[in-house]
């Protein structure tokens, strides 16, 4: 990351040089210290994981993710390769699984990522398998941190954030729970995606039975003639 201290900035506040777009240095540095640092990404709504069993695939940043339901009940999200060769645990953009195997050489794992089973592990007519030590609990994807708030699902990958509220802020905690409190009932839209200005990830592929599918947490409070 030492390359892109060592960039020459221009004079003055306006100009913005091109190679901040195009650096891969830079694009590296935006996913460590942004999604793979103390913050939290929205992942998906809580409606579409009312199962258990139940999964999305999503991404934070350029890392592919998996959100799911497990088996108490709680939500589980971790990242979607395969601790064998990365490959794609799942390759469907959602649905209803007991367990999740990678398609490449049948690593099964659990609804919270823990790896439980590997094919050949004891090799095949005494040739190959795993060595003799091999714990399982020590391999599998990275694990994120979930949480939920007003009907969202969001993740982060770091011990170091914040719980969700107090990252949040009380001032847009409050703007949230106003226009999607508990009093909101979500229902699946088709409506175009669109993104919040505060929060930054889409947050309306749904619409919400009693207030305006379109964003408006970062909106002013109604006023009085509005009700």
């Amino acid at each position: 990351m030492d390359a892109v201290a060592d960039r020459i900035w221009p004079p003055g506040l306006t100009r913005i040089p091109y190679w901040v777009y195009t650096d891969p240095d830079v694009l590296a540095l935006e996913q460590k210290r942004i999604f793979e640092g103390p913050v939290w990404s929205f992942l998906c709504l809580e409606t579409e994981l009312a199962q258990v069993g139940d999964y999305r695939t999503t991404f934070i940043g350029a890392m592919p993710v998996v959100v799911v339901r497990a088996e108490d009940g709680e939500l589980a999200g971790f990242e979607n390769r395969c601790a064998h060769r990365g490959a794609l645990i799942c390759l469907d953009d959602g649905g209803s699984v007991k367990d999740f195997q990678c398609v490449y050489h049948a690593w099964r794992y659990d609804l919270r990522g823990n790896l439980r089973s590997i094919a050949f592990a004891r090799g095949v007519n005494g040739r190959g398998g795993m060595p003799a030590g091999f714990d399982m609990s020590q391999h599998g994807p990275r694990k994120l941190r979930v949480a939920t708030f007003c009907g969202m699902v969001f993740a982060s990958l770091s011990p170091d954030a914040p719980e969700f509220e107090a990252w949040l802020g009380p001032e847009i905690v409050a703007r949230v729970r106003r226009v999607l409190g508990a009093t909101a009932g979500w229902r699946s839209s088709a409506g175009s995606p669109r993104r919040c200005p505060t929060i930054g990830n889409c947050i309306s592929r749904t619409c919400a039975t009693r207030i305006t599918p379109a964003c408006c947490i970062c909106s002013s409070p109604p006023s009085a003639s509005r009700g």
